[in-house]
């Protein structure tokens, strides 16, 4: 046996000769049993450190030595140390040299420390203590140390506690010839000085190696070797991969599914509600106006509910993420107080918003759905609410120089929720009374929407309900304050009624002859040069036969899709060398992110959502030639303005207020009292030549010009906003402006007059 091995095992070895004398021992053996120098004990007999008595042991080798066996499996035996105590070691024993010599040979005793005999000790022994709780506990684990020449001089693991190899045994004797193979390579890194990781495979089995380098002061260079069999986890890691490729496949074909449906309801839809708009244009009877509206609320309601189905998915999909940009509170509520006003006035409800905050400091955070969730709150306020009404209130629960917290809460006076239906109504196409859907056209999904939302910005949202006396739902929000500018409003107009879009020339492609008799319906009112297409081989062959402002080009098509058409365009315009690219709109019911992308990358300059209104539909023709057509358009429509005497036609505000008196009245008197502050706003920029504050002020009144009917005035004031808002370089016409402000007057006028003919 060599010395220097026994200096590098850390469990207590000792060694005796054949006449049972001590020949050898290292260090961890003689703190373990109380010593200080191995000249101590060297030379003494086994006896020594055994029980006064007790000989069961040397019976026990000696029986070992007849039988030829050379290793002992071990047993757990008592050691006197030093200072008399009796101390535990669980040892193994191997025969050595007894094949050279039968008359002499050595016993070689190795084992782990066991109960209270690890007082006192090495850092070494309470380690080794902790390697055995780790090879007995980690499955397929085995720990060597390996020479240069692939000796293995001791092992922990695989089903072995300490093993003790002076007559070191060859790596290939432990582990499989074929892993061997693929570990020297390894050994060959290591005993170079540089450790090891790696993941290796032997036929079917994986292992995860590490190979740490030692060096030995004399001997030189040694490795330890950590291997563990990594099957079961591969394969388990594999059948996660697999699991994870399903799910994704699986959630890909319901988002796909589900845009799909939207599309082929949404395409139907598009003609239901688009004649259906065109028929309430004709002179119709009270009881045919009645169906009308009663076709116009069903097909909206199925609308709404695709629309919370779409939400839904994108929300599931985790296409729906935060983002952080400035915002004032001010302008969160009054666009929910827009979107819903017309619908708590037409039930008579009161709607109130309280607010403590500053509404006009800047804050961070995602005010969409802000936006989304107070609008869906409020709605469903309406929605269950007879009488009484709904009040909005956002209170600060915490405030510092750097953030907010805000709580945001909305109380109705409606028919109240249960308490055992309090923890189900935020479930996707839940309500508390299976009725309820009938009677208040709601899908169910609004609550569960809101939900998602406020979780996905931080906060939880919470109820509380008194059956028949209404409800109230909260939910708390932190945003960061910032010193950033608000990014400056794009107050282009989305719809110009009377624009001159006759001498506009569009291609419109759409399978579904429905939207095309449609579409032609709408272009024939306003005189737009249409051509249509039926598919997307026939757009292709119209297009590279004229030329086209605008491309309305429908996705979905049998054969050649939307964005094969897209693509070939834009092949086409970059071959030809054609100056001027055409805009191209898709028309689709995908909503989802990943679908917009994929059109904007296809060279589709805009998204029409199906099923769209006459004013969306020519909003988009407005937007995407207005650049094209210049000043000289805008100059065109400056003069035709001029010739027109202005329209006091009232019926748009009749069907708002549904002929409700008191509201109309209310609806006349604030636009009076508006136009006359506007007008006088008007007037001193004109005088001051801000343009600028001129564009602001036509902005703020064109809502209540369009509202009321005057199509001609708002068509004036769009100009001058569309002109004069964003352009640092601008042509000053005072002309066109007091023109404006002679228009104003007539429809102050007009309404003045109105007003005292329906009193």
């Amino acid at each position: 046996m060599k010395d220097r091995f026994l200096e590098i095992m850390p469990n207590p070895v000792i060694v005796y000769n054949s006449e049972w004398k001590i020949i050898k021992i290292n260090q961890p053996a003689l703190q373990f049993l109380g010593y200080s120098s191995p000249d101590e004990l060297l030379g003494e007999s086994i006896q020594t450190l055994l029980p006064a008595g007790k000989t069961d042991l040397v019976d026990e080798l000696n029986s070992l030595l007849q039988r030829a066996h050379k290793i002992h499996p071990g047993k757990e035996i008592q050691h006197v140390r030093k200072d008399g105590a009796l101390v535990k070691l669980f040892a193994q024993f191997k025969i050595s040299g007894v094949e050279k010599d039968p008359l002499k040979f050595n016993f070689v005793e190795s084992g782990i420390i066991m109960g209270d005999g690890m007082e006192g000790h090495d850092q070494r022994l309470k380690e080794l203590k902790c390697w055995k709780v780790l090879a007995e506990n980690v499955p397929s684990l085995i720990m060597m140390l390996v020479d240069k020449n692939l000796h293995v001089h001791c092992s922990i693991g695989r089903g072995k506690n300490v093993v003790s190899d002076f007559e070191a045994e060859s790596l290939v004797e432990r582990l499989p010839g074929g892993l061997v193979k693929v570990l020297k390579p390894l050994l060959e890194i290591a005993f170079e000085g540089t450790s090891v990781s790696r993941e290796l495979m032997h036929g079917r089995e994986h292992y995860a190696a590490r190979l740490t380098p030692l060096k030995h002061p004399e001997e030189g260079p040694l490795c330890v070797i950590v291997l563990q069999n990594i099957t079961e986890t591969k394969l388990a890691e594999r059948r996660l991969k697999i699991s994870k490729k399903e799910a994704e496949e699986a959630n890909e074909a319901k988002s796909n599914f589900i845009a799909k449906m939207s599309h082929e309801i949404r395409t139907p839809l598009n003609a239901i509600i688009g004649f259906s708009e065109q028929l309430s244009k004709t002179r119709l009877t009270k009881k045919q106006t009645s169906f009308i509206e009663v076709v116009n609320n069903s097909s909206h309601h199925l609308l709404s509910t695709i629309d919370d189905i779409l939400v839904l998915t994108k929300i599931e999909s985790g296409q729906v993420e935060a983002t952080e940009e400035p915002f004032r509170l001010a302008d969160v509520l009054k666009a929910v107080n827009d979107v819903l006003e017309l619908r708590y006035k037409s039930k008579n409800l009161d709607f109130q918003i309280q607010c403590d905050p500053d509404q006009q400091e800047v804050l961070l955070g995602d005010p969409a759905k802000l936006r989304q969730v107070l609008i869906n709150l409020v709605n469903n306020a309406i929605k269950f609410t007879k009488k009484g009404g709904i009040t909005l209130i956002c209170s600060t629960q915490e405030n510092n120089p750097e953030r907010i917290s805000l709580r945001f809460m909305v109380k109705d006076t409606g028919i109240g929720i249960a308490p055992d239906e309090l923890e189900s109504i935020f479930k996707p196409f839940h309500q508390a009374d299976n009725s309820i859907s009938r009677r208040y056209f709601g899908s169910g999904l609004g609550l569960t929407i809101s939900k998602d939302l406020v979780e996905s910005m931080g906060g939880n949202i919470l109820v509380q309900s008194t059956l028949g006396k209404g409800s109230t739902f909260s939910f708390a929000l932190t945003f960061k304050k910032t010193t950033k500018q608000l990014p400056e409003r794009d107050y282009s107009c989305s719809f110009l009624p009377e624009a001159p879009v006759n001498h506009l020339r569009v291609l419109f492609v759409d399978d579904d002859p429905v939207n095309s008799l449609l579409v032609k319906v709408i272009f024939d009112q306003y005189k737009v040069k249409s051509v249509f297409a039926s598919s997307g081989e026939e757009a292709l062959n119209r297009f590279s036969s004229g030329d086209y402002n605008v491309i309305l080009l429908d996705i979905n098509m049998p054969g050649m899709s939307g964005i094969d058409v897209a693509q070939r365009i834009r092949k086409m315009e970059n071959k030809y060398g054609l100056k001027s690219r055409t805009r191209i709109i898709a028309m689709t019911a995908n909503i989802l992110r990943k679908h917009i992308e994929e059109y904007y990358k296809a060279g589709m300059d805009d998204v029409l959502l199906k099923p769209f209104k006459e004013e969306h539909l020519l909003g988009k023709l407005v937007n995407h030639t207005f650049e094209r057509m210049g000043e000289r358009s805008d100059m065109a429509h400056s003069s035709r303005l001029e010739k027109t005497d202005p329209d006091d036609n009232l019926n748009e505000l009749l069907k708002i207020t549904k002929g409700n008196k008191e509201f109309t009245l209310l609806m006349l008197d604030a636009f009076i009292d508006n136009g006359k502050t506007m007008k006088k706003k008007i007037k001193a920029s004109l005088k001051a030549r801000d343009y600028r504050g001129i564009a602001e002020s036509a902005h703020r009144l064109l809502a209540s010009v369009e509202q009321l009917g005057f199509r001609k005035t708002a068509d004036l004031l769009r100009l001058i906003e569309r002109r004069y808002m964003k352009k640092k370089n601008i042509e000053e016409d005072p002309q066109l402006i007091k023109h404006a402000i002679r228009e104003i007057d007539a429809c102050i006028a007009s309404i003045e007059k109105a007003r005292i003919e329906f009193l």
